[in-house]
């Protein structure tokens, strides 16, 4: 989860994609510190696994979408329904 909270750093992106399909949970913790910070909280977080087990984790974890691998197409049609574009 650090790396990933390293890369946002000082940049507030508009949607941030991670995979939360690792036995170690990185992802979901991920998840949760981004949305326990004030500056990221309301950042769009899409979970992109290839486990479907992981979708009420992911979003009980505070993911505003889950997509399950290797769908890139769903994944940018997720992207474009969250930003609106």
């Amino acid at each position: 989860p650090v790396d990933a909270l390293i890369a946002i750093g000082g940049d507030t992106p508009d949607v941030v994609v991670l995979d939360v399909g690792n036995a170690r949970l990185e992802g979901l913790a991920t998840i949760q510190r981004l949305r326990s910070l004030d500056s990221t909280q309301h950042v769009r977080i899409i979970a992109y696994c290839a486990r479907s087990d992981r979708k009420q984790a992911a979003l009980d974890a505070g993911a505003s979408a889950f997509v399950q691998k290797p769908d890139v197409n769903k994944l940018g049609e997720t992207i474009d329904s969250l930003t609106g574009a």
